[in-house]
């Protein structure tokens, strides 16, 4: 019998890894930034939207530059002559009942996650959700047996601290509800190109 080939053809690479320890003084900064609601009054974020450019952080996000380079450079195989710049970043914060509605990431085109405080168990809630981009598929209701990356309509992350996630940042996803007296905490970042693009009639100057 031959052998079965199945290729996952235009797939949305979510990019999973660990940052070494991250230390407790850089954790403890990011807490207690000051923080305002969500417009849809889900959760909180850091008022600051660029606090991966405070002094404090640089550690960390020289980290998650080490983590973008592979990401986008080995995994996804973009020539290294297109630069990518750090656009914004910010500090979420879940208290109990607070969770991230379904959302993609606007004016970016890789966007990630770093994980500072987490829960312990996946009954506490705190999962990341990834959705395909056409929800609207399958059209009907067929049911499986075992779900796997070929036919799940989502896919769940039970992330663990110093856990980082990458994404294209058109990817639809939201975060399950805190069910758990304990905050959590994690930093959202944002890559866009700063190099040229193109070239010829599809050239785009980027500055």
């Amino acid at each position: 019998m031959n052998e079965i080939t199945v290729l996952p053809l235009f797939s949305s690479p979510i990019y999973i890894n660990n940052i070494e320890s991250i230390p407790d003084y850089l954790k403890n900064y990011c807490y207690n930034l000051p923080f305002e609601r969500f417009k849809e009054p889900t959760g909180s974020y850091s008022k600051n939207k660029k606090v991966l450019e405070e002094p404090e952080l640089f550690w960390l996000k020289q980290k998650i530059i080490e983590q973008f380079n592979i990401f986008a450079y080995d995994v996804l195989s973009i020539k290294k002559h297109i630069k990518f710049r750090l656009t914004t970043s910010w500090v979420v914060k879940f208290s109990k009942n607070d969770y991230a509605q379904m959302h993609r990431h606007s004016n970016s085109v890789i966007s990630g996650i770093v994980y500072l405080k987490t829960g312990q168990t996946e009954s506490e809630g705190g999962k990341i959700k990834f959705l395909r981009k056409n929800p609207l598929l399958p059209i009907f209701d067929i049911t499986h047996h075992n779900y796997n990356i070929f036919n799940s309509e989502h896919w769940d992350i039970q992330p663990k601290e110093n856990c980082i996630i990458m994404f294209l940042s058109d990817t639809l996803h939201s975060v399950t509800t805190n069910s758990s007296d304990n905050e959590r905490y994690s930093l959202a970042f944002n890559f866009f190109p700063s190099s040229d693009l193109g070239e010829g009639d599809s050239f785009l100057e980027l500055k």
